[in-house]
């Protein structure tokens, strides 16, 4: 039975939990737009929190959850969340967002699914603007803010077009007419037993190699499966892009060191520098969350490296118990402009986030200089091109702490290195 279109639909109280989210948001307002009675929850009164409520529709507020016929809860919600777990004591109707997806599309004659790790928001919206040029009658639901369409556009009843993402394994609850695969990486693995099991919810792929331009390191061309791969399971090799595995030589850790990798996950940097290290000294890859360092630690074993500990520790905030350290490798979570080509979702960040991650950046940089020896090294790294991100905050760091020097910086640029768009400075404590 199809909940969402039927002749009651006017006294129909649908309730969205997380409803603040691009997609949940955009859902909310068609659902209101259509005549359904909508209201929410979200613990962030953002831009779209606040669209909404400007439009009509309530949100934080109990009685709608207590009186609502059913629930829409965003895959970002976990269990123990007290809005949720009060749905359940309430024996409410509780569907996911991808099923509330699946449910709209079944009112139009045909459905589109884009699916992929990465991409599926472009893709949409060129589609979305094709359609419209070609005067179709269409619905597209974009997971972003495309500046011409918005989130959602209504033009007609003949084709519903959407995004199909594959987090917790959502893709699996879309049934489309079309599907379009875009590409498939290790994302989400959180979601999946392996690769093989999100593998499986996209297309096969073979393998295909070509030299890279550092030792040691093969190029992948196409996508491929690698936790199936004989040599891979063997621990014979791993991945990580070319720049990356460059940055970490500049920081060029020996044999008996003892390292700090600050902003471990998924791990590629601290299992390269156990290899230049020839897996002689000590290694504490760190991650905010237990799941992620548990990553680290199993790729470690899986490779053979038994210099990697791992802890679970926040970046920003020191810890004496982790001691002394050589070297410390700060690859900062960041904008990601660099690698625009593998996730161009990003093109579609609020410019005012960025602002927040120049101070977690730079709150880091500043906590790894207390976890430093003497005389040590600190190599800063990102995978963005912004200048605010990089260059300018090294130099606010030294400007307040004179006694680092900078001995090398280098942006890899995707059209010169033949790598992701990546930034690296060493910063050198004079003794």
């Amino acid at each position: 039975m199809n909940l969402f279109f039927q002749e009651k639909k006017k006294n129909f109280r649908v309730y969205f939990v997380g409803i603040g989210g691009v997609s949940m948001s955009a859902l909310a307002l068609f659902l209101k737009n259509k005549g359904f009675k909508v209201s929410g929850y979200d613990r962030s009164l953002g831009k779209n929190v606040k669209t909404l409520i400007e439009k009509g529709i309530t949100v934080n507020e109990d009685k709608d959850l207590e009186n609502c016929d059913i629930a829409v809860v965003s895959s970002a919600i976990t269990d123990g969340n007290e809005k949720l777990e009060k749905l359940k004591a309430l024996k409410k109707s509780i569907i996911t967002r991808a099923q509330l997806l699946n449910y709209i599309s079944k009112n139009f004659k045909i459905k589109i699914g884009v699916a992929g790790t990465h991409g599926k928001t472009t893709c949409t919206a060129m589609l979305a603007h094709v359609l419209k040029c070609a005067n179709k009658k269409f619905c597209a639901h974009i997971g972003g803010i495309d500046k011409t369409l918005g989130k959602m556009v209504m033009c007609g009843e003949d084709i519903f077009l959407s995004e199909v993402c594959e987090y917790k394994k959502n893709i699996s609850l879309f049934e489309p007419d079309f599907a379009i695969l875009l590409n498939v990486s290790d994302d989400h693995l959180e979601s999946y037993s392996s690769f093989n099991g999100l593998k499986q919810e996209f297309s096969n792929a073979k393998i295909d190699f070509e030299k890279g331009g550092n030792d040691n390191c093969l190029v992948i061309k196409g996508g491929m499966d690698i936790s199936q791969n004989d040599l891979y399971k063997k621990g014979l090799f791993y991945a990580q892009d070319e720049a990356s595995q460059r940055a970490v030589g500049v920081l060029s850790p020996k044999k008996g060191e003892r390292v700090l990798d600050m902003c471990a996950a998924p791990g590629g940097k601290s299992f390269t520098m156990a290899g230049l290290m020839q897996n002689e000294g000590d290694i504490i890859a760190c991650d905010l969350y237990e799941k992620r360092a548990g990553l680290i630690a199993e790729g470690a074993k899986r490779l053979g490296l038994s210099i990697i500990k791992t802890a679970v520790a926040d970046a920003t905030v020191f810890d004496k118990s982790l001691g002394e350290f050589d070297c410390i490798l700060c690859d900062v979570p960041c904008s990601g402009l660099g690698v625009l080509r593998r996730k161009p979702d990003i093109k579609y960040k609020p410019e005012c986030d960025f602002k927040e991650l120049e101070e977690i950046q730079y709150s880091i940089l500043c906590n790894a200089r207390k976890y430093l020896k003497k005389g040590g090294r600190i190599l800063y790294s990102t995978c963005t091109l912004r200048r605010e991100e990089n260059e300018n905050l090294v130099i606010r760091f030294q400007k307040e702490y004179n006694t680092f020097r900078k001995v090398y910086e280098h942006t890899f640029m995707p059209h010169i290195d033949g790598a992701d768009g990546f930034y690296c400075a060493l910063l050198e404590e004079n003794v």
